[in-house]
């Protein structure tokens, strides 16, 4: 099958971010290139047992990795046989739901579930067997996107800034895009030409897992909680003096980067304070970052699932001093835009045009990220 003399290219994209709450999945038309037209989305929610067996995959990596790193180079996983299963599943789902089949998707680009990521090391590892869900849908896959631009000398991490480019740039106009999932990233676009990029530190990540471990809830729902602590200014500047936080720019972080026991301090009356100090530490990690690449943006755009947290994005604006927007004020669900970003991602491999750059990654020339993965049954 060649469908590389194609103009427009449908093609799904999935992703499963940090947060580890469900599978985001989109469908979209594109050129590759700046033709990109989103048309159906949907979040299919993870059960328990999903997230507690990516919980404990996660927390068993570091672990594995530190005796052989080679660990995940071998075959059959246990959790990878049922996470495939399930992405199938939905994928499936997603398709019937919007009336689609294996002859108007083109190529599915699939991110997976990082379970590790270690630019340091080389090392990134998304949980999903791309060769199952291919044989399953009939559709090509592509996936692996963070390898190439590690073994360039990337970081591996943010690779959506392109497409923030694509979506967001404008002539004359400087604009910071916030993506704040489990951790959050910086795009800085200049005009239509240059882009800057890097994560910056945690984002959902130490919120989420305070509010399960301390409130008994699986999140701070629209920033209610945090919105009645008041937050110490004191401890703010201390954890920002952690060594974690004088990592260069670009820079990448794993989830166990951040965990909420290295964030412990007994300066707090109740448990809304040290919340509200957690999502302040976020906020003025998220500007510091903006000004660093420009002290001057005509304005910012949040999206990802902290969008939704009332209280961070208060706080951002506060940090900031500038006009701050969801994306979906651009008409972009401001949680689809990764997984959006990777079925586009899948579209540029097959046509080997780059993802990754030297100023988004730090790679040491612009980067094809992906590995393709035909059906078995079209050979």
């Amino acid at each position: 099958m060649n469908i590389k003399n194609k103009t427009i290219y449908k093609s799904i994209g999935i992703m499963s971010g940090t947060s580890m709450d469900g599978l985001d999945i989109s469908y979209l038309k594109t050129d590759g290139l700046n033709v990109i037209k989103p048309i159906f989305n949907k979040t299919y929610n993870y059960s328990n047992l999903i997230k507690y067996f990516l919980r404990h995959s996660i927390e068993s990596c570091e672990k594995k990795i530190a005796k052989n790193k080679n660990y995940f180079k071998k075959k059959g996983l246990f959790f990878e046989t049922i996470f495939s299963f399930f992405c199938s599943k939905k994928l499936n789902e997603f398709l019937k739901k919007f009336s689609l089949n294996d002859r108007n998707v083109d190529l599915i680009g699939f991110h997976g579930q990082t379970l590790y990521h270690n630019a340091k090391n080389k090392l990134s590892f998304q949980l999903g067997d791309a060769q199952y869900i291919s044989n399953k849908l009939n559709i090509p896959v592509i996936s692996k996107f963070r390898q190439a631009d590690l073994d360039n000398d990337g970081q591996g991490a943010p690779l959506v800034p392109l497409y923030h480019q694509k979506l967001f740039s404008k002539k004359n106009k400087k604009i910071a895009v916030i993506n704040i999932g489990g951790i959050s990233n910086i795009t800085f676009l200049i005009n239509n030409s240059k882009v800057f990029s890097s994560d910056i530190g945690p984002g959902n990540k130490l919120l989420d897992e305070y509010c399960k471990n301390i409130l008994g809830e699986k999140y701070d729902f629209n920033g209610k909680h945090s919105a009645i602590g008041k937050e110490n200014d004191l401890v703010i500047r201390e954890w920002k003096m952690k060594k974690i936080f004088s990592r260069g720019f670009p820079r990448s972080f794993n989830n166990n980067d951040f965990k909420i026991k290295d964030f412990c301090n007994k300066n707090f009356k109740n448990p809304y304070d040290y919340l509200k100090t957690l999502v302040c530490l976020t906020a003025s990690l998220i500007s510091d970052a903006i000004y660093l690449y420009d002290n001057s943006p005509n304005y910012i755009i949040i999206c990802g699932g902290g969008a939704l947290n009332k209280t961070l994005v208060k706080k951002i604006k506060d940090y900031v001093k500038k006009p701050v927007f969801l994306s979906d004020k651009f008409g972009l669900h401001h949680e689809f835009i990764e997984s959006q970003a990777f079925g586009y991602f899948g579209v540029r491999r097959l046509l080997e045009l780059p993802v990754t750059f030297p100023s988004t990654t730090g790679a040491k020339y612009p980067t094809i990220c992906g590995e393709i993965t035909h059906p078995r049954s079209l050979f």
